[in-house]
């Protein structure tokens, strides 16, 4: 069996944003067009956090 190194196939702070437990409902919101604000801190310190890499991963 051999192993893969993850950042072969993606950046490793993209793997782990997506691991989040927040992503999925995140996403979601996301593409349904819903704009994350300053009142959802959790949420926005999260995208804040990843942004360069979730650009990268919706600019597909």
């Amino acid at each position: 069996m051999s192993l893969t190194n993850i950042e072969n196939v993606m950046p490793v702070k993209l793997a782990q944003a997506l691991a989040n437990p927040l992503f999925p409902a995140l996403d979601s919101q996301l593409r349904a067009g819903r704009h994350i604000g300053l009142d959802e801190l959790d949420n926005h310190a999260f995208l804040m956090d990843f942004q360069e890499y979730l650009e990268e991963f919706y600019a597909r």
